[in-house]
């Protein structure tokens, strides 16, 4: 896979875990995973930029 084509799944996952995060009636443990991800997902994309 292209690094091009790696950072526009990188940013498709960080939007896609946005919008569940949005969600309000999905349980604590969840959020915070979520947010775990998204950290994650961010400082790979930063390595990338």
């Amino acid at each position: 896979m292209g690094e091009y084509s790696y950072l526009a799944s990188l940013k498709n996952k960080e939007f896609l875990i946005l919008q569940k995060l949005c969600n309000n009636s999905i349980p604590q443990n969840q959020k915070e995973k979520l947010q775990k991800d998204l950290e994650e997902t961010r400082n790979e994309i930063e390595k990338l930029g």
